[in-house]
């Protein structure tokens, strides 16, 4: 079984593992991809740039939002959930515009990512307290599903920003409609959803304070050729009967 993407978590490994059949993935085909879709998300959020536009094209001029909603990276904490390799580049990016970086994985060695520029948290609920952003870059898998609960978000800080660009089932969609239509959270920016495609008339189509994409995250033209031929490299290496 060739997974054509990152993620194996629609894959019964156990029972693929039982009757001796190999689970392949290609774990590392859009990294910059989905990095870059994590600052253009945290961005577009910070500087308002969709309400701006709307604003602009419907013939007003100034700012369309107020100006406590208009911020710069250097003066925000912003919390990474994951240090796989796309939490490894968002950190980097992050800190090439000077925020503050936190970084909470439990299977990662804390010196590792202070090596790295950013400041490890030891508990979820620490991290969550101090960031004005919240970004999870975790696979799906069953500790991490519905990580992002009710509780969860009461625990981020008043007027914090959510972006899911990793997997829809990471966050409890309910809750998160929740904190925002209570404004808890001042805004989101999402590339993946629990259901998808999202239903219509699902309340967060509609908020202006959400901004959504279709889970293209991984999209560019290099990253979908090498998506393309390792799938059919890892299946021909198979037939092949070569270690895979």
């Amino acid at each position: 079984i060739v997974r054509y993407g990152i993620g194996y978590d629609n894959v019964d490994g156990a029972a693929a593992r039982e009757r001796g059949i190999p689970l392949c993935n290609i774990p590392d085909y859009c990294i910059d991809e989905v990095a870059d879709q994590t600052l253009a998300f945290l961005l577009a959020l910070t500087r308002q740039v969709v309400p701006n536009t709307l604003a602009v094209r419907a013939g007003r001029w100034g700012l369309a939002t107020p100006l406590a909603s208009m911020a710069a990276l250097r003066h925000l904490t912003v919390g990474v959930v994951g240090f796989g390799r796309i939490g490894r580049e968002v950190v980097r990016r992050l800190l090439a515009f000077r925020a503050r970086v936190l970084v909470h994985d439990p299977v990662v060695a804390p010196a590792e990512i202070t090596a790295a520029g950013a400041e490890p948290v030891a508990a979820l609920g620490d991290l969550l307290a101090q960031a004005d952003v919240v970004t999870p870059h975790c696979p799906s898998n069953p500790a991490t599903r519905r990580l992002f609960h009710a509780g969860t978000f009461a625990a981020m800080r008043p007027g914090a920003l959510f972006i899911n660009v990793g997997r829809g089932d990471l966050t409890d969609s309910a809750a998160l409609t929740a904190a925002l239509e209570s404004g808890h959270l001042a805004g989101a920016a999402l590339d993946v959803f629990d259901p998808e495609p999202i239903p219509p008339g699902h309340p967060i189509l509609s908020m202006p304070q959400v901004v959504l994409a279709s889970h293209i995250a991984s999209a560019s033209p290099p990253a979908v050729k090498t998506l393309r031929e390792t799938a059919a490299r890892i299946a021909l290496m198979a037939v092949r009967g070569e270690p895979l």
